[in-house]
């Protein structure tokens, strides 16, 4: 491997010569690179050079120079292994120098003022935090510690995290209970409004009875609120089902039967009493159930060491009986019995099906979807009518099968600002939302100029991670097995570049500029463990550059010295800790420890200071990249924290 720098009178050419693998620049700027026997030419201008980077993500990870120099790495150790890839990196930075250097722009003269010109004064930029809070991204003016709240806004009406949720047809209102907001909200139907009903816990289970009750549960108790006189809530019983994770009413008002992850039982007012109807093994789980008040059974579909199996178990004296199955559910199935026609609907990712009571499947009913799957429906006067939720986004719609005109979003996702990016050159602001799995850039100056760049249906808020590289204009981001990017010019391109190392759970984490790598890191549930890894996008090279009995959730390159920060959760006791990996010397330090839930995390420019939010402390922190004590920049109760980010905001 190696380079030739070859200039002539009127035409340069720069050459990178790999295995299989070429790129060479003529002088009129027309890149052109070779994978094998592919050809790919790609015409630039001076003010599309970025391009480049577009045409070196071309070349795969699976390439054989990727092979080439995983053998070689293979068949190094100790000391020649760490020089073998001190080297690699060397020459990647030299060539990329070397690509700048070449495709540079025609350097315009700067005009020379005269005497009776004053230059202007250039103002100082202004140092500033943004932050992820919920839905919203806020600031911090460092120099005073300033929150400015709500800068920019992408939520719409409230649900965030639908734990539960309820469709109660004399009410005309659905009822839902919002995980993160720990709420439990409800909309009029008829008049589109949204209140908060009940506040303060997370509510796993939900029932509102014809008479216009409330019940609800925390944990292994159960409450109940009188919607039409309302008053205190009160609680009615405190069962020996944890956690209660469906509430129906039985075949007589004072009857509740209640489930959870491995038992059914029936709770009767009357008696105070809870008494088990069906239990399976320890291992197995219940996925949904239904009750059919006019046959007195309920019916139970559960996953076990048979597969699935749908059984149907009467509330009274009686035997339990199978139901056979002719499809396949998936995990997250959820059973309807609907009254009206006396058939069951059972959920599977992106459609429905309806069943006889003997399993026979009789339609199936496909709910238009953005790439995400359903986790939950419910059937709405009339089995023509069907309201149902995704997960991500968490968004509840209306679907009627037989007026599809009339279908449609009844109440929108809220956003949550996972990840943050900050182009200081343009002035510009890039988050990931992850409620909605949007890509969004917004202008500094103007709260109303954001914009949705990218939707990702097929993505979910596990695939977290965004990486801006300002220098070449791409945005990187963790799409499933892949990592994906864009040309901020050119929103609609796509480049792609799939990763050979993988574990249970994928997170692109940051770019280090300095090397041009995109950061990632793998986590090993088995294992309990990380291992991070750069990436090369012009060449797909891949290097592992730590691992640990811990799990990696943000990554932050140094823009000074060759060191990576990041955040980790330790697997026991459960605390986390904020790290530093030393490049140079392969050493890892833990700089601050027995953090309750860091989130996010950035350094200021000369990285000096390092700074991040807790998201358990509702707090914005502060500390020297040396370590030593950490201080409170801001405290903000109630706020959900996640990604941060450091600017210098000209004025």
């Amino acid at each position: 491997m190696g380079f030739a720098h070859v200039f002539r009178a009127s035409v340069a050419v720069l050459v990178f010569f790999v295995p299989s693998i070429s790129f060479a620049v003529d002088g009129d700027l027309t890149p052109v690179g070779t994978v094998g026997k592919k050809e790919i030419v790609c015409r630039l201008s001076n003010t599309e050079k970025i391009q480049l980077g577009i045409l070196r993500g071309q070349a795969r990870r699976f390439s054989p120079l990727q092979k080439y120099i995983q053998s070689k790495r293979k068949r190094l150790e100790g000391t020649k292994l760490k020089q073998f890839n001190k080297k690699w990196r060397k020459n990647q930075r030299r060539l990329r120098a070397l690509c700048e250097e070449l495709l540079a722009p025609d350097i315009q003269p700067v005009p020379t003022p005269t005497p009776n010109e004053t230059p202007t004064p250039t103002p100082t930029p202004r140092e500033v935090l943004f932050f992820g809070n919920g839905p919203e991204v806020d600031t911090i003016d460092i120099a005073t510690n300033t929150v400015t709240e709500d800068i920019f806004q992408s939520s719409h009406e409230g649900a965030s995290n639908v734990r539960a949720h309820e469709f109660s047809k004399e009410l005309n209102s659905i009822f839902w209970s919002d995980y993160f907001d720990r709420t439990i909200k409800r909309k009029n139907l008829s008049t589109g409004a949204i209140d908060t009903i009940i506040s303060g816990n997370s509510y796993s289970a939900l029932e509102v009875s014809p008479e216009g009750k409330l019940i609800y549960s925390v944990g292994s108790r159960l409450f109940e609120f009188d919607l039409l006189a309302p008053s205190s809530p009160q609680m009615i019983a405190d069962t020996d089902f944890f956690p209660i994770e469906a509430i129906e009413t039985g075949t007589f008002s004072d009857q509740l039967v209640i489930t959870t992850w491995n038992k059914v039982g029936i709770y009767r007012k009357d008696l105070d009493m809870t008494t088990t109807l069906f239990s399976i093994p320890t291992g197995d789980q219940i996925i949904s159930s239904s009750v059919d008040t006019s046959r007195d059974l309920v019916y139970v579909l559960f996953f076990g060491g048979q597969g699935y199996q749908l059984v149907k178990v009467p509330l009274t004296e009686g035997e339990i009986t199978p139901i056979p199955l002719e499809i396949l559910p998936w995990f997250f199935a959820k059973v309807v019995y609907d009254p009206q026609t006396q058939h069951l609907f059972m959920s599977d990712r992106d459609s429905l099906h309806e069943l006889n009571l003997l399993g026979h499947e009789l339609r199936t009913i496909e709910l238009p979807h953005e790439g995400f799957w359903v986790e939950w429906f419910a059937l709405r006067s009339g089995t023509h009518s069907i309201l149902y939720g995704l997960e991500y986004p968490s968004q509840i719609l209306h679907l009627n099968t037989r007026v599809p005109s009339d279908s449609g979003v009844i109440v929108q996702a809220l956003s949550f600002v996972g990840d943050l990016e900050f182009d200081e050159k343009m002035q510009k602001l890039y988050w990931r939302d992850w409620g909605k799995s949007d890509i969004i850039q917004a202008e500094v100056e103007d709260p109303e100029s954001a914009q949705i760049l990218r939707h990702i249906p097929t993505g979910s808020s596990s695939s977290a991670g965004l990486a801006l590289d300002s220098r070449n204009g791409l945005l990187y981001w963790n799409e499933g097995p892949d990592i994906s990017g864009m040309l901020l010019s050119v929103p609609e391109s796509q480049v792609n570049f799939p990763r050979t190392e993988g574990g249970d759970n994928s997170c692109l984490l940051s770019l280090d500029p300095k090397n041009g790598q995109v950061l990632w890191s793998d986590y090993d549930y088995q294992l309990s463990s990380s291992n991070a890894f750069s990436v090369i996008p012009e060449v797909g090279f891949v290097e592992q550059l730590f691992s640990g009995e811990f799990r990696v959730r943000a990554i932050i390159s140094g823009h000074v010295s060759d060191k990576l920060y990041f955040i980790a959760d330790e697997p026991f006791p459960g605390q986390s800790f904020i790290g530093v990996f030393d490049r140079q010397s392969n050493e890892l330090t833990q700089l601050f420890t027995d953090l309750p839930r860091p989130m996010g995390l950035a350094l200021n420019s000369d990285e000096t200071r390092i700074f991040w939010t807790d998201d358990a402390l509702d707090t914005v922190n502060s500390a020297s990249t040396a370590g030593g004590a950490s201080e409170v920049i801001a405290e903000i109760p109630g706020a959900a924290l996640f990604g941060i980010e450091f600017g210098l905001v000209q004025e």
